[in-house]
């Protein structure tokens, strides 16, 4: 298939541009050129649509808008992201879908807060209310409102360092891992998110050279749709080379069931090797992504500058990378002790 003009690739993704009616954007399609045309065309509708008088109606209501919402972000988001937001739109809905969206109050949105804070607790309030804002402000943005009706406010939540483990909890934790040690291994060394792990590929490990490769294949792509390669630790590479390559394109760690893991799953796998090893600590959030932050924390209290750990992280920017940075109780006992004052 012909390249079309417009389209091309980086990274292992193809990516679209596009103008309508003197707007232009830019986005990723796909892995694949098919998903890149299909994925041109479906902005192209969407955007032909946008540019036309406001099809919205006096009569509008919150509903209506969040469903315009949720159908842009199957356009744009992943599919964990697609399935959230579905989710916390429905809540949403449930209470203020009915309401007409230009006479929506603070007075409801309150009431809404009040009712959902009986439920769940704030962090999961704040997903909702990011997503209400987030479908008025796109509603304005496509002609539907005239003006965002309600300012949003999110609720005020105490805000926790985040926390890294020691090395002997790490030890511990790999300790109690059962058949998830070389996988808790790999995301130890590596600090490999949880969807790359599971997207893991034998034809990703690269024993000759001595790296792991993360790069996007047909319905699937980093977060960050970037690719990068991450060095073998010496622990790593003596671990992977006992396990046994047939099939290049088979999944590097299976499930029990003998399949992919899928991240929900190998998230709560994960959570009982915590409790097993007795690091379940609810309010630090255990599990993968704190590996990852050891991973980071490791790297930069150990002396790699901030662009390498945001290249071997996958960030896409050294400021996100920067809030990572967490230390352990005896991390921070040995900087105070190393102050001198004579």
């Amino acid at each position: 298939m012909t390249v079309p003009i417009g389209i091309f690739r980086r990274h292992n993704v193809y990516w679209f541009r596009l103008t309508v009616n003197g707007r232009k954007i830019r986005r990723p399609g796909g892995a694949t050129l098919e998903e890149a045309v299909a994925a041109r065309e479906r902005a192209a509708a969407e955007l032909g649509a946008a540019s036309k008088p406001p099809s919205a109606t006096p009569a509008t209501t919150v509903r209506r808008l969040a469903d315009a919402y949720l159908d842009h972000l199957r356009l744009t988001a992943k599919p964990q992201s697609i399935r959230s937001a579905d989710y916390a739109l429905r809540k949403v809905n449930a209470s203020l879908g009915s309401v007409l969206a230009r006479k929506l109050t603070a007075g409801a949105v309150d009431r809404f807060v009040a009712a959902r804070l009986r439920e769940v607790g704030k962090a999961e309030v704040n997903k909702e209310l990011r997503l209400l804002r987030a479908a008025l402000r796109f509603a304005v943005d496509r002609g539907k409102l005239e003006t965002v009706p309600v300012r949003v406010k999110m609720l005020k939540t105490p805000r926790r360092a985040p926390t890294i483990l020691a090395p002997e909890e790490v030890g511990r934790l790999l300790s109690s891992a059962g058949s998830l040690r070389p996988l808790l291994m790999v995301a130890a060394y590596t600090g490999l998110r949880s969807g790359e792990l599971c997207a893991l590929r034998r034809r990703d490990v690269d024993l000759r050279r001595g790296e792991i490769r993360v790069s996007a294949r047909d319905g699937w792509s980093p977060k960050s749709h970037r690719d990068r390669t991450v060095p073998l630790h010496p622990a790593l590479r003596e671990m992977l080379q006992r396990i046994p390559v047939s099939d290049p394109d088979a999944p590097l760690f299976t499930s029990p069931r003998g399949c992919a893991w899928e991240p929900t799953g190998l998230s709560k796998a994960v959570r009982r090797v915590f409790d097993a090893a007795g690091l379940y600590r609810p309010e630090e959030k255990p599990g993968l992504h704190q590996l990852r932050r050891t991973f980071l924390s490791v790297l930069l209290h150990n002396g790699a500058d901030v662009e390498t750990a945001r290249d071997l992280a996958g960030h896409s920017s050294i400021i996100v990378t920067q809030a990572y940075i967490s230390s352990t109780s005896a991390v921070k006992r040995r900087a105070v002790e190393a102050v001198r004052f004579q």
